[in-house]
């Protein structure tokens, strides 16, 4: 089974160098590494064509460059249209992977293909990680991947934990370029009518969290994102499920401090979350909403962002008290750790 790993790239050398060093400690080792770098300075683009004499021996790397900045899912369009692998195993250019990753996925990717004519789309389980390497968490959802649990909410995660069968991720078209963020989450939810899922409980994938370092501009995309998801998909998302989105929408706008509508998503979250048939008897439903927003202009909205990061930790914490899973983390954690001294040195 042939992978090949495509790796979106702008302006990232230092960070680039630590996905690549991950990818050439794979005991699973690719088919090929395909770097689309989105029209770099001249700069980091030179360190791209050093990196790729760098790893020459062990990594099979082709080097595509834009001759404009076309935006990262261009970049995966372009890849995954010059993937000749079986597979196409997406990387970030600012996360990384275990060595055992790919090994791990091809031999589950292996056991499904014996059972199913279905293309198939596999990921992992992974560990968020702070830029000093410390783990905030380890995740991964057991959720039935459906088109009705993906369109509820991208339970998936990471495109770094995923790989996909080449020829399906070409059929549907890739990645939409249109959308400002959230083109992965629009991605599984327009395979999941061809594919068969496969999911890897083991946290492979190290996901580098900047979510405490996101700049406005990245926050007012991502909530761009959640309300073109949510216009285009609304009619397939079961009532309870909204909430979900309506939740993460009420924290990208806390998050460029629209604290109003953010109170008023919030508010269609509770009533969609924890509304009955009874309370809808009683009182209408805008009458519900009005009700919850004054509560919240009241007694004040969470933080919602530092909300979700407490339980993150919590479960974490939690997690950590299981002797074996302790002994599992901290074996990760020294992997985690030399990749990131290692790759620059």
């Amino acid at each position: 089974m042939r992978i090949s790993v495509v790796i979106p790239t702008y302006n990232r050398s230092s960070l680039l160098e630590r996905s690549v060093y991950s990818v050439s400690k794979q005991t699973y080792p690719p088919y090929e590494l395909i770097i689309v770098d989105d029209h770099s300075d001249d700069f980091n683009y030179k360190f791209l064509c050093n990196l790729k004499l760098r790893y020459s021996h062990c990594l099979n790397i082709t080097i595509i460059r834009n001759e404009i900045n076309k935006g990262a899912n261009y970049c995966r369009n372009l890849g995954i249209n010059r993937a000749s692998g079986d597979f196409i195993a997406f990387l970030d250019s600012d996360d990384a992977w275990l060595p055992d990753k790919l090994f791990s996925q091809v031999n589950a990717l292996r056991k499904k293909k014996e059972k199913t004519t279905l293309p198939l789309l596999s990921s992992t389980g992974r560990y968020r990680v702070d830029s000093s390497g410390q783990v905030i968490c380890r995740q991964f959802s057991y959720t039935p991947y459906s088109r009705d649990s993906i369109v509820s909410s991208n339970f998936i995660g990471t495109l770094s934990s995923v790989a996909v069968e080449t020829w399906i991720a070409k059929f549907i078209g890739g990645f939409d370029e249109k959308l400002p963020a959230n083109q992965d989450w629009d991605f599984f939810i327009r395979l999941s009518d061809f594919v068969e899922y496969v999911g890897v409980p083991d946290a492979l994938c190290i996901y580098f969290d900047h979510d405490e370092e996101r700049i406005t501009s990245n926050n007012r995309q991502r909530l761009q994102a959640h309300f073109s998801i949510l216009s285009m998909h609304f009619c397939q998302i079961p009532a309870r499920s909204k909430g979900k989105i309506y939740k993460r929408i009420s924290e990208d706008l806390q998050s460029v401090n629209k604290f109003k509508s953010s109170r008023i998503a919030y508010s269609f979250y509770i009533q969609n979350t924890f509304g009955t048939n009874f309370i809808d008897y009683l009182i209408d439903r805008s009458t519900q909403r009005m009700i919850i927003y004054i509560f919240f202009v009241i007694f004040g909205l969470p933080d919602l962002r530092k909300s979700r990061y407490f339980r993150y930790r919590k479960s974490f914490s939690k997690l950590w008290k299981n002797k074996d899973e302790r002994k599992k983390i901290l074996r990760h954690k020294k992997q985690i750790l030399a990749i990131m001294q290692n790759s620059v040195n």
